[in-house]
């Protein structure tokens, strides 16, 4: 009890218990995990389980290759699904990822497959390490990490759009006008 007092202060997470046969699914369109759509309850989790590491605002499955954010009212704002981390920290994700009802095949996903899954991306960012696809949509922004080989690592879904600052766009030297035309479903 004293390692959560003194290392683990504040995670959420401490007292959850992890339901037994676990099945993860994320949908990428509403987007949710879980059945938890961004910001619902960060609470309605529970059934992960503690986790690995985390603190009062971010939380982080290794084992289940998860990582999710929550804001200042406990609603989940971000979740992160790792397929293959570059620095050996998470496990890949063992779950299903559906888009608009059908299941996307994980397994050798690259970013040249992403448009035909998608459409087509807002921005893509490109420098010596990695691609980043962003997806803009009315409620929420995608952002999907490729290595440099073209294969997909991360999916990164949060309500605060990093594209949404001017800053951000002039880091990444967007061209593109903001805010985009968002896609039609």
């Amino acid at each position: 009890m004293w390692y959560d007092l003194i290392f683990r202060r504040g995670d959420p997470t401490n007292d959850w218990q992890r339901a037994s046969g676990l099945k993860l699914n994320a949908d990428l369109d509403v987007p949710s995990l879980l059945g938890v759509p961004l910001g619902g309850a960060f609470d309605r989790l529970s059934c992960l389980g503690r986790s690995s590491q985390g603190d009062p605002f971010s939380v982080e499955y290794f084992d289940l290759g998860l990582c999710l954010d929550r804001d200042d009212n406990g609603n989940l704002c971000e979740f992160q699904i790792v397929l293959d981390d570059d620095v050996g920290k998470c496990k890949p994700y063992p779950g299903t990822v559906s888009w608009e009802g059908v299941s996307i095949p994980l397994t050798d996903l690259t970013l040249d497959k992403l448009p035909d899954i998608f459409g087509e991306w807002y921005w893509l960012d490109e420098d010596d390490h990695e691609f980043i696809a962003f997806y803009e949509y009315p409620n929420y922004e995608m952002q999907i990490e490729c290595f440099k080989d073209r294969r997909v690592k991360r999916f990164v879904l949060c309500q605060e759009p990093l594209m949404a600052f001017e800053d951000q766009r002039e880091a990444f030297k967007v061209t593109k006008a903001w805010p985009p035309e968002f896609p039609s479903r």
